[in-house]
């Protein structure tokens, strides 16, 4: 399906462009960010009931984190020595 929008080129859907690529790139990194900030026992929820409360609240943190900084967002490396 293609989308084309005259009035702004950079949501021209046509098979995606570099803008789009980043900012689903940066949501990524948001929702990573912050899924290994919490602790393990609400990593489980988001995990098994993922269109859950928790889930919920996750996606839309990494939302606002990844739609209110021009910097690039890093991604901690996965360990959790906090949420333990």
């Amino acid at each position: 399906m293609r989308f084309l929008v005259d009035e702004n080129p950079k949501i021209t859907i046509k098979g995606g462009n570099m803008k789009q690529q980043s900012m689903a790139q940066k949501y990524e990194a948001a929702w990573h960010k912050l899924f290994y900030t919490l602790p393990r026992w609400e990593q489980r929820c988001v995990i098994e009931e993922h269109d859950g409360r928790h889930a919920s609240e996750l996606a839309h943190q990494a939302a606002c984190l990844a739609e209110t900084t021009d910097e690039p967002i890093l991604a901690p490396s996965g360990n959790n020595p906090e949420g333990e």
